[in-house]
């Protein structure tokens, strides 16, 4: 998708995110990791439509 698609479309797209863990990150930390990236994808999903925005919307 370019980015002209992305701007027009009004929604942002995040990149996928690759899975990939490095070995010098421990399990315990991995884990912690993927709850923090999981829980924002749900913030974004959240606030990432119209209701929201227009609710939070600050006209200056």
């Amino acid at each position: 998708m370019s980015i002209s698609a992305i701007q027009n479309s009004g929604v942002y797209q995040a990149p996928e995110v690759q899975k990939a863990q490095p070995a010098s990150v421990a399990p315990g930390q991995a884990e912690a990791i993927q709850r923090q990236l999981d829980q924002v994808n749900r913030e974004l999903a959240q606030k990432d439509n119209d209701a929201y925005r227009r609710q939070h919307a600050v006209f200056s």
